[in-house]
């Protein structure tokens, strides 16, 4: 497909974006979107490879777009400062200007990265204009630029920056499925409810956004007290909109850390340490921090892709009934 204008977007455009195209969303920061996102991305292009290898033929591609001025999803998957980090400057000039995006090439094998950075702050002060000019359709510049490349992946994730409206509202109507990760303090909580707001807003450019669910994070692995407190909270913020997860993402904060300092994932890093054990067979071996939180993001990602895939089966049946 050639570049777009909001204007010559086709009819029914998002019929041309892969099923599984997913927005991290938040109104407050700090409540993981990036580190969730980079893992989605992570773990979807490393099943491909997997099942490219088992079943022979090419695995489909995953393409990450770091829609985050702080280009957080750049240092998860460890390009910041890299030959290839330019702080955001195709997108920003793909938004703005129609200019094609170049996606970075396999970051990870069957990984392809939308680099975001310092750039993107750029759009705080041109997307008003476009928006004066354009009315609400200026923000579907996103949809813009992503579409004429959308057929190479079969899976496109959006990270979305906190506390930045001009970038989320290009994020949302970008997006087929919304997930929503959160920490249960009470700023976080109180973040909720901007997301249901702008979601409403979004379905008006894009009818097939889905406010699909939420995810703990960074939460203790044994406070099931507070686990049950924060889902009703949450359900009670969101009228049960967007379900709560059955798998979250535990407070691991050395393996945090040590995650975005290496530019490594979880999975990653596990990998490593199991390839350091003689004893891995040994029932009695206790697995590390870092190999308790690769399993919650390797849980969260599949019950996310049992969770599309109900969805897009269920809107299916609706339309063949």
């Amino acid at each position: 497909m050639t570049g777009y204008t909001p204007e010559t977007l086709p009819p029914q455009w998002w019929q041309y974006m892969p099923l599984e195209t997913v927005a991290y969303v938040h109104g407050k920061g700090g409540t993981g979107k990036s580190t969730v996102s980079a893992h989605h991305s992570g773990i979807s292009a490393m099943l491909a490879q997997y099942s490219a290898q088992e079943e022979g033929g090419e695995a489909s591609r995953t393409l990450h777009i770091d829609l985050n001025k702080q280009g957080n999803g750049c240092e998860d998957l460890g390009i910041t400062g890299t030959s290839v980090d330019d702080q955001g400057l195709n997108l920003y000039e793909a938004i703005a200007l129609g200019k094609p995006l170049t996606p970075v090439r396999d970051v990870r094998p069957g990984l392809d990265l939308i680099v975001g950075g310092q750039h993107l702050e750029l759009l705080s002060g041109i997307m008003p204009q476009k928006i004066a000019r354009e009315g609400a359709k200026a923000n579907l510049r996103l949809v813009c630029a992503v579409l004429p490349i959308a057929s190479q992946y079969a899976r496109i994730v959006i990270d979305t920056p906190p506390e930045n409206d001009i970038l989320q509202d290009l994020a949302y109507p970008a997006a087929r499925f919304l997930v929503v990760p959160t920490k249960v303090d009470v700023g976080s909580l109180k973040g909720l409810a901007e997301v249901a707001n702008k979601y409403e807003s979004a379905t008006a450019l894009n009818p097939d956004l889905t406010l699909l669910a939420t995810v703990l994070f960074d939460v203790e692995r044994s406070a099931h007290a507070i686990h049950r407190e924060a889902r009703r909270k949450i359900d009670a913020v969101l009228a049960g909109a967007a379900p709560v997860m059955n798998a979250s993402i535990s407070h691991v904060a050395t393996a945090s850390v040590e995650s975005r300092d290496k530019g490594r994932l979880t999975f990653e890093l596990e990998a490593d340490i199991l390839g350091r054990v003689r004893n891995r067979s040994d029932a009695k071996r206790r697995p590390t921090p870092i190999e308790n939180l690769a399993r919650d993001y390797y849980d969260f990602y599949m019950e996310l892709t049992e969770l599309m895939d109900a969805h897009t089966l269920a809107a299916d049946e609706g339309l063949s009934a």
